[in-house]
């Protein structure tokens, strides 16, 4: 009986741990020190293995409001506090205004 329910929790498992992977809005990383900028500031956790950097992008561009496009203002930064193991690489755009 012990056989089944195992393969049940390793299947419910694997199902979850592909959803897992999935790129998904955090906290942004601040300007540096000294730098001012007003746009809207969003971050994205992301597995560069698993997540291409169009889907990256197209992530942050849900994430920015209005008539503005998101232009990726940092590289991977890997927090892990940010971002969890699965999805460790966080990567943060600018919301700039449409010309």
């Amino acid at each position: 009986m012990r056989a089944p329910r195992l393969l049940v929790v390793l299947a419910a498992g694997l199902a979850c741990g592909c959803s897992a992977l999935t790129p998904f809005a955090t906290m942004p990383a601040s300007p540096k020190t000294g730098v001012v900028d007003p746009r809207q500031r969003v971050a994205i956790c992301t597995n560069p293995l698993k997540t291409s950097p169009e889907q990256v992008q197209q992530a942050a561009q849900a994430e920015c409001l209005g008539n503005t496009i998101a232009e990726q203002v940092t590289g991977n930064d890997y927090w892990l506090d940010v971002c969890p193991i699965a999805v460790p690489a966080r990567v943060t755009f600018a919301c700039t205004p449409k010309k």
